[in-house]
């Protein structure tokens, strides 16, 4: 997993959006693992509702760089499917 986004001068994402859209699947991966650990316990849960995840515009200079970005929302996207498949099972 990637563990930091490297800038670049000129292009990339711009970065408030970037970090609106990482916060975004944050909540919901730690949201689903609250809700797992409540199925696991038996308890009573919950399958959240989500809005897709919208993808940051391009910065004209000092953005993230792509494919770093590209890269880790795709990997917590996965992370979020997968979670959602074992609330599901």
């Amino acid at each position: 997993m990637i563990s930091y986004l490297t800038t670049v001068a000129i292009g990339g994402y711009d970065k408030r959006e970037t970090m609106d859209a990482l916060d975004s699947l944050n909540s919901r991966i730690c949201l689903l693992y609250e809700e797992i650990e409540k199925k696991r316990k038996g308890r009573v849960f919950d399958v959240p509702m989500w809005s897709p995840v919208k993808m940051p515009q391009r910065a004209v200079s000092d953005g993230f760089d792509e494919r770093d970005t590209d890269a880790l929302i795709k990997e917590l996207r996965s992370l979020a499917v997968e979670l959602e498949n074992e609330l599901l099972k």
